[in-house]
């Protein structure tokens, strides 16, 4: 992971706006403040339903959104405005709204993933449904900003090295 190539404080705060961006004018869903953080924490709180996107390039970071139930559900009605569906089919659509968000934010970040113009992929999203913390350990990075809105809180992950976790963000080398 070289962190020397990408500015963290600018691509955290391009993330937080476009966050704030997306959940006004598509999601409809006010946001209240926005708490940026610029230095690795030792903590990460997953909530309710997180999705989570790789990023192979300078950064080679997992990016995780991780949204509180009353959040998720809220973009999930306006997302579907007008939309029948079964009601089994819920937790399929709170995924699609999830990883179609992270898709269209971190998106819009790609310039911060390769500063010099270098190859950047990005792994299709995946989405884990467990609310738990996660402790940092030796060799891992942990970056975190909270969006908070008028329906709950979603955070913002970035989570490194990408080799050292699975896809569901279990620590490799940690045994867990």
């Amino acid at each position: 992971m070289q962190e020397q190539s990408v500015n963290i404080k600018d691509l955290m705060q391009s993330l937080a706006q476009g966050t704030q961006s997306f959940l006004q004018s598509e999601a409809g869903v006010s946001v209240t403040g926005i708490d940026c953080r610029y230095e690795p924490v030792n903590t990460l709180k997953l909530s309710y339903l997180t999705s989570l996107i790789s990023v192979n390039s300078s950064i080679n970071m997992f990016f995780a959104f991780s949204f509180e139930k009353d959040l998720i559900f809220s973009i999930l009605r306006q997302m579907t405005q007008g939309l029948d569906y079964p009601e089994e089919e819920t937790p399929d659509y709170l995924e699609s709204a999830a990883t179609e968000m992270l898709n269209i934010v971190v998106g819009n970040t790609a310039e911060f993933f390769a500063p010099g113009g270098e190859r950047v992929t990005f792994s299709p999203p995946i989405v884990i449904q467990e609310a738990r913390n996660m402790i940092r350990t030796q060799g891992t990075t942990f970056y975190s900003s909270v969006v908070q809105t008028s329906k709950g809180n979603l955070y913002i992950h970035l989570i490194g090295p990408r080799q050292l976790f699975d896809e569901q963000l279990n620590n490799l080398e940690a045994g867990s």
